[in-house]
């Protein structure tokens, strides 16, 4: 009666919350490698979703399906105007068994064994079928023997049924159905079934969402050894699903799960390394973390490793290494991996410089939308790297990149607009463009605004708003910016006249080595006293460069 009372209670009444719906797994942002990734973005487990790695005879595994919620609701609510839980499914349609005597001898005893009921025979026997998937029928007869040993108690036929169910091979497409037998089979201590039925509270699979069932189940898998149970209990810390967050215990849950050569735990257990969440921050055991993954065929380590050689974190710089990595990547279909090695074609670092290899790898990206790619190949164009020069190509891949959101390609649009290269000058279109950039935190956009505001170019002039943007581009440390807000100070334009502040700024930018700054200087120092001076030096020494917003 477990059983029942455990799936009887997954269709009592339980609407989540629109919050809990919004925080709902896949938990992925790889734009930000602070929101740790799962496996959208990665092709990796995109190949492996696709090939559903079918267990070994005396195993079971098994991806999940993404997150589906108008098909679980369907189901849901199906089930309910049918009256309750889940009915326990029957077999599926008939597909006549091959006796004995008509399968390959190396099975044949096995036949034997499952037609006279042994449950591990025809577990067994299901896997074989489904692996040979030569047929749909071959799937109707694996789900067949999974029920025949399923209903006989065995856990991991159950895991199997489910497994069916939730992508319709050989029986219905059922998420309700699906999650019933991972329950049934979590009730039996079966890591795996503990895992899926884990992941079905987490997405809202055939049940309605529940973190903290979800962490419960996660839990027992975790504490079973089940390294996906751990990993996505690591991730259910590390976001605050149906626990309290804590790096710390995400970090030990990746870590139990890496030693298990699972790659995605490895991935992110390098990723807090690198970021010091929960662990100390260690770069060269970052890349030691990152090099397992990779090793595994994991893309997005693949593309991390390669930068790390590439930038010297965590390794001794090398570019050779940097660009295997980046291949390899690649060759998965990483879109960032495509561009990274073309730039290094482009530069001649790690591989033999080769323009046409680099605008070969730059077009790969670019068909495909990465705007940094695009904004390569629009250089590419205007520059006659590995192809012709052709401005209104350049033109054309500039406008898709700032299109897309790329800082860069919209202020070179801005500039071209501005100077009228690539097009027919337009000074207002200028500075649309050149406000995107710097509203995306660009500080030579930024500065370039400023610029455009001071000189009343495209646009009435502003000498507050001009102040406002130079400041901002100053504070990420862009030397122009700073020399520009140091005259402001001087000149008490839009601002009190402060000189201490003024010193301030044109020694940062001097310290930079732009020639305005110092000459400036040196001009301001004639008007001020030393404690003024000494002031200014402190103010100096204390300076940060903040990160844009």
């Amino acid at each position: 009666m477990k059983v029942f009372s455990k799936v009887a209670a997954l269709w009592r009444p339980k609407a989540p919350t629109a919050g809990q719906l919004s925080e709902s797994i896949p938990l992925s942002n790889l734009a930000d490698e602070t929101q740790i990734i799962t496996r959208a973005e990665n092709p990796t487990t995109q190949r492996y979703r696709l090939q559903e790695h079918l267990p070994q005879a005396d195993q079971v595994s098994g991806e999940v399906s993404p997150l589906n919620y108008a098909e679980a609701t369907r189901w849901f609510h199906r089930t309910g105007a049918e009256g309750g839980a889940p009915k326990t499914p029957a077999a599926p349609p008939p597909a006549k068994p091959a006796s004995a005597g008509e399968c390959p001898p190396a099975i044949q005893d096995l036949v034997r064994a499952a037609e006279a009921g042994d449950p591990e025979a025809q577990h067994r026997l299901g896997l074989w079928y489904e692996h040979r998937g030569e047929s749909p029928a071959d799937a109707t007869l694996a789900a067949g023997w999974y029920t025949r040993a399923a209903e006989r108690g065995l856990a991991p036929a159950k895991v199997r049924l489910g497994f069916l169910h939730e992508k319709g091979l050989g029986v219905p497409h059922n998420l309700a159905l699906a999650a019933t037998w991972y329950l049934r089979a979590a009730d039996q201590d079966d890591p795996t079934g503990q895992v899926k039925i884990g992941v079905c509270y987490l997405e809202g699979q055939g049940v309605p969402p529940d973190f903290e069932a979800a962490v419960g189940w996660l839990l027992k898998a975790a504490e079973h050894g089940a390294a996906e149970g751990q990993f996505r209990l690591g991730l259910c810390y590390q976001k605050g699903l149906g626990i309290a967050a804590s790096h710390y215990e995400a970090g030990k849950w990746f870590r139990r799960a890496a030693d298990q050569e699972h790659a995605q735990a490895q991935y992110n257990l390098a990723l807090l390394y690198r970021q010091g969440l929960g662990v100390p921050k260690d770069l060269s055991q970052a890349a030691k973390w990152l090099q397992r993954a990779a090793e595994q065929d994991f893309a997005e380590a693949q593309y991390l490793l390669g930068q790390s050689f590439e930038k010297g974190a965590g390794v001794e710089p090398n570019p050779t290494a940097a660009a295997t990595w980046y291949r390899r990547a690649a060759e998965q279909g990483l879109l960032k991996a495509k561009h990274e090695l073309g730039l290094l074609y482009l530069k001649g670092l790690g591989v033999a410089q080769d323009f046409r290899e680099a605008l070969r790898w730059f077009q790969a990206a670019a068909a495909e939308d990465l705007a940094a790619a695009q904004f390569s190949l629009a250089l590419c164009y205007e520059e006659g790297k590995g192809v012709e020069p052709d401005a209104a190509q350049a033109l054309s891949w500039v406008r898709k990149a700032a299109e897309h959101r790329h800082a860069g390609a919209a202020l070179k649009l801005g500039a071209s607009y501005l100077e009228g290269k690539l097009v027919a000058g337009d000074p207002a279109e200028a500075v649309r463009w050149i406000r995107r950039a710097a509203e995306q935190g660009l500080a030579q956009a930024q500065h370039r605004l400023g610029a455009c505001l001071e000189a009343g170019t495209g646009l009435a002039p502003d000498d507050a708003e001009a102040l406002k943007w130079y400041r901002r581009a100053a504070e990420q440390g862009y030397a122009e910016a700073q020399e520009a807000v140091g005259r402001f100070s001087a000149q008490g334009r839009a601002v009190r006249q402060d000189f201490v502040e003024a010193y301030k700024w044109h020694n940062l930018a001097a310290a930079q080595g732009w020639a305005p700054a110092t000459t400036q200087r040196e001009v301001l120092m004639r008007q001020m006293s030393p404690d003024q001076i000494a002031e200014g030096q402190r103010r100096t020494a204390t300076f940060l460069p903040r990160k844009p917003a």
